[in-house]
């Protein structure tokens, strides 16, 4: 009584002869795309979930075909991932993935930091020491802290000029503004009341070798300093004449 078909169960009645009840087993319709299939019916029902053929890889097509089930097609030139965060322009051939020629660019720009990358996690910027430049013109010997520039001392911009203010601003660095009126030393014998005047130091001529007397003539020298020479005698004088130099009645 075997009809061969696997949804129904056989026997053999003896008034009756063959039966061939319907059951609900499992079976196959003949279409690998399906699972779950049933009987039902007395036939093969196609399952209502179909195969998953999907294999992970970027790099093949899948599909299904029903005699003969899943099928991986290679490809190429599609975007991919090598797995790697160090290669950039990864595509398939052949349904690999092959890791593309450029590579990120992991430099930060900052002094402070050795730049690297890792395959894993991408680019990595590590403090580092040293030398460096913290883009401040008024500091000297900056190196690195962590991973920033430090300046350890500030610009020295004296000038060695007692008639200007010296200072060190911004990115101009040092910078000298002439003084007027401040006290100085002009570094001359002859000259008196020296003063700052825009930014130079000025003195007075004059007046520095007088002696109050009205019978020399007062000079200056800035070798041998002050000369004193006497009138000719006769010559008026406040309190009559000179005569030797000296005011006579």
């Amino acid at each position: 009584c075997d009809d061969g078909n696997p949804c129904t169960d056989d026997s053999c009645d003896p008034t009756l002869g063959c039966q061939h009840a319907a059951n609900t087993a499992p079976c196959f319709d003949g279409d690998k795309c399906t699972t779950g299939d049933t009987c039902a019916g007395g036939s093969c029902q196609a399952g209502t979930t179909p195969l998953s053929c999907d294999d992970g890889n970027a790099c093949t097509a899948d599909s299904c075909i029903g005699p003969t089930g899943c099928n991986h097609g290679g490809l190429t030139g599609v975007a991919c991932s090598d797995g790697s965060a160090c290669t950039l322009g990864d595509a398939c051939s052949g349904g690999l993935c092959l890791a593309g020629s450029a590579t990120p660019d992991c430099n930060d720009n900052n002094a402070c930091t050795t730049d690297a990358c890792d395959p894993a996690s991408g680019c990595s910027h590590v403090a580092s020491t040293g030398g460096c430049d913290d883009g401040d013109p008024c500091t000297a010997v900056d190196s690195c802290v962590g991973t920033t520039c430090v300046g350890a001392l500030k610009l020295f911009c004296d000038d060695g000029n007692v008639c200007t203010s010296d200072a060190c601003a911004g990115l101009l660095g040092c910078s000298h503004s002439g003084l007027t009126g401040t006290a100085c030393n002009d570094g001359l014998f002859c000259t008196g009341l020296d003063q700052c005047a825009n930014g130079t130091c000025v003195g007075s001529a004059g007046g520095k070798c007088d002696d109050g007397n009205a019978c020399t003539t007062d000079a200056c020298s800035e070798v041998t300093g002050c000369g004193h020479v006497n009138l000719p005698d006769g010559t008026t004088c406040t309190t009559g004449a000179c005569q030797a130099g000296t005011c006579s009645p």
